[in-house]
């Protein structure tokens, strides 16, 4: 069933431009592996990003590999980049860590930061091994003082790998505060909304494109998937079983609505 958003969508890149200034270059992607978690999969990502190749005539597809709760060490421990489905088949990989993982936001800080960052590099490793170029998808905190610091843990694991770096707790922060009505989180308060997926997909596409993409409508024909999503990280998702009850398109809607000022 197709949803449709009454969503402007050049508000966000409009907020994008707002938040950051700084336009950086980018190279022609067009094979594009996600490994995440449900932070990647709610509202399918990847297909928003493809969606917005599409709408600006570039030639793209995108994969991914992801499981509610998954970490990049789960990545490491069972070889996903050593797989024949993934071995010399993409030319960027997207790293999202599980929600601040990567500041140690969890029971034991250090051990947990510890073991992010340590898998973080193994990959970005294998990748560039690969002929990969490996991509830091940031995620996001609810507070304005752990974004900050999630955002700057994240800073400085990319400088440490030599990564390309894609922040979004710090883009969400700030399109909170400039637009408070848009759905950035889903009903759970955790999970992305529709707006935070297409802030992510966006910004991934300036980041690899050097440019934002055009405004208007963005029509994602690929599962919405929710939280219960029924992935596994067994293989590529578009080759997993669809859950009864998950959205099989949402629609951007640039025309019929307003207000974004």
């Amino acid at each position: 069933m197709k949803a449709h958003l009454r969503f402007l969508a050049i508000c966000v890149t409009t907020l994008l431009a707002a938040c950051n200034s700084n336009d950086s270059p980018g190279s022609e992607p067009a094979r594009v592996l996600f490994l995440g978690n449900s932070v990647t999969y709610v509202g399918n990502l990847p297909a928003v990003f493809s969606a917005l190749c599409n709408a600006s005539d570039r030639n793209c597809s995108a994969e991914m590999i992801v499981q509610g709760g998954a970490t990049l060490t789960d990545r490491v421990d069972d070889d996903s980049l050593e797989r024949p489905t993934v071995e010399d088949r993409f030319d960027y990989l997207i790293l999202q860590e599980r929600g601040g993982d990567l500041m140690g936001a969890q029971i034991d800080r250090s051990e947990t930061q510890k073991h992010a960052e340590s898998s973080a590099a193994t990959l970005v490793r294998t990748a560039r091994e690969h002929g990969m170029e490996p991509v830091l998808l940031g995620t996001y905190q609810g507070s304005s003082s752990a974004s900050r610091a999630l955002v700057t843990a994240e800073t400085v694991l990319a400088k440490a790998l030599d990564a390309a770096y894609v922040p979004v707790s710090n883009y969400l922060d700030c399109g909170r505060l400039k637009n408070g009505a848009l759905r950035w989180l889903d009903r759970d308060g955790m999970h992305p909304g529709p707006e935070l997926t297409l802030m992510m997909a966006t910004s991934l596409y300036r980041e690899l494109f050097g440019s934002f993409p055009p405004a208007g409508e963005i029509v994602v024909r690929a599962p919405i998937y929710p939280v219960s999503s029924g992935l596994s990280a067994e293989g590529f998702a578009s080759a997993q079983p669809i859950l009864p009850g998950t959205g099989a398109s949402i629609t951007y809607d640039a025309a019929t609505v307003s207000g974004c000022d």
